[in-house]
């Protein structure tokens, strides 16, 4: 689950939130002032990203990699009683949604243009990289979530607290 304004989300509510939020940003749906009909839905991914080969999308993809990295780091610097390193928690957490945040922005632009063409093999190879990290953060992420699934309830909130004001 993962905690946005308050509200607990389910990993399926959040990618359906993050996937309709990155689409109303990403595509302009547009109404003609003059017929009551609707026109096409004209997209313009570019102000996300150039282009998947752009540096933009490369720098997002390294920070992700070296979130991912310090994520591992602070996982594996856990030692029991857990109820004493409620900072380490919030910060995994933190840093593992903003992660998320970006691998599903890069993710929905390449997705973008394999919708319009399956057959670039660059955005494939890309998007099987994305899958990659995607798999290694969850993997990364399997103690902490085993840990906030059966810590206590005080323990818990005092996770969410700064998950609230942070």
């Amino acid at each position: 689950t993962f905690v946005r304004n308050k509200s607990i989300f389910s990993m399926k509510q959040f990618y359906v939130y993050k996937i309709v939020n990155i689409l109303f940003l990403l595509g302009v749906r547009r109404f003609s002032e003059e017929t009551d009909h609707m026109e096409k839905m004209a997209w313009n991914i570019e102000s996300e990203y150039s282009s998947y080969n752009s540096i933009e999308f490369k720098n997002e993809f390294d920070l992700v990699k070296s979130m991912i990295d310090q994520i591992e780091q602070d996982v594996n610097s856990l030692v029991p009683p857990f109820e004493t390193q409620i900072n380490t928690f919030q910060n995994i957490l933190i840093r593992s949604q903003q992660a998320q945040v970006l691998l599903n922005n890069m993710s929905t632009y390449l997705m973008c243009h394999l919708s319009v063409d399956s057959s670039l093999n660059e955005a494939q190879a890309k998007k099987s990289e994305l899958s990659n990290l995607q798999s290694r953060i969850s993997q990364v992420f399997v103690p902490v979530d085993s840990y906030i699934k059966t810590c206590s309830q005080d323990v818990f909130k005092k996770i969410l607290e700064m998950q609230r004001s942070g």
